[in-house]
C-alpha cells in the first residue's frame, strides 16, 4: 500500500505544508492513525524538551492546532 497521508504544518507564508523529514525524505504514513501516532509522539518530544529545561514555554493546543492530517490524493486535511 502507497502511504498517502502526511503531516503538514501551518506556516505563515506558504500556508499548510508537509515540512516533515525522514532519512532527508518527506514523511509519508500508510493510515491516519499512523500520522496521528506520529503527532501524538512529537506532541510527548515537546513536552519532555519544555519540561527537561529545553523550551521556555509549551502550549500544547497552539501546537497542535498548527499540525493537520492530509490526505495527499485529494490535497485535503482528514484530521
Amino acid at each position: 500500500m502507497t502511504n498517502i497521508y502526511d503531516v503538514r504544518t501551518d506556516t505563515i507564508c506558504q500556508g499548510w505544508i508537509n515540512c516533515w523529514h525522514l532519512d532527508d525524505e518527506l514523511e509519508t504514513f500508510k493510515s491516519i492513525e499512523d500520522a496521528q501516532a506520529a503527532i501524538d509522539e512529537y506532541m510527548t518530544d515537546l513536552r519532555a524538551s519544555f519540561e527537561d529545561g529545553g523550551r521556555d514555554n509549551f502550549d500544547e493546543v497552539h501546537e497542535r492546532e498548527q499540525l493537520r492530517i492530509f490526505y495527499t490524493l485529494s490535497d485535503e486535511a482528514v484530521g
